[in-house]
């Protein structure tokens, strides 16, 4: 297992080239300063070209204005994202709507929550119960973005937007899995 750690804030970041291509999967909670043009065209060649990558929670915060990434993760949340972001992805009447009414990540306070499973074939979700109780958390809603190529995994209800919020998702990029 390799870990590659960005530059403390402030830091220059040109020196930050992790070897993306030799990695199996990447996974992520980088919520930091933008990298540069280098490293986020390798990071998409990699995922573009079969790369894994695993979003974990802040990673949806990550570069707003990059493009490409957003397009990667579906939805995201903060650094000024809404409505001209794209739409929130739903669950509503057993199928994954699109809601062009736009938000801006948010999450109430922490509480434990029911994520139920909406796609019990995938192998990421092959197995699990049908519902089960999370451990205290925030509960991420109103995440917006491409919402492109994207199976909605499993939710939970939001206690901010009372929807069903996205909690697992499968996104395809390229060729890659995120």
């Amino acid at each position: 297992m390799e870990v590659a750690t960005c530059p403390a804030q402030g830091q220059s970041l040109a020196g930050f080239k992790p070897e993306f291509a030799q990695c199996g999967v990447i996974v992520s909670n980088y919520n930091g300063e933008d990298w540069p043009e280098p490293t986020r065209r390798a990071f998409e060649d990699y995922v573009k070209n079969g790369g894994g990558f695993v979003a974990v929670h802040a990673a949806d915060n990550a570069f707003p204005k990059w493009t490409e990434y957003n397009r990667m993760i579906a939805a995201g949340g903060w650094g000024g994202r809404n409505d001209q972001s794209g739409p929130m992805i739903r669950w509503r009447d057993g199928q994954v709507v699109r809601d062009l009414h736009g938000g801006a990540g948010t999450h109430g306070q922490f509480f434990s929550f029911v994520v139920e499973t909406r796609d019990a074939n995938h192998p990421i979700t092959k197995g699990l119960p049908e519902k089960w109780m999370h451990a205290r958390d925030e509960l991420y809603s109103t995440l917006c973005g491409s919402a492109e190529n994207v199976t909605v995994l499993a939710t939970a209800q939001s206690d901010v937007s009372h929807q069903q919020e996205p909690m697992l998702m499968a996104i395809r990029y390229g060729q890659g899995r995120v």
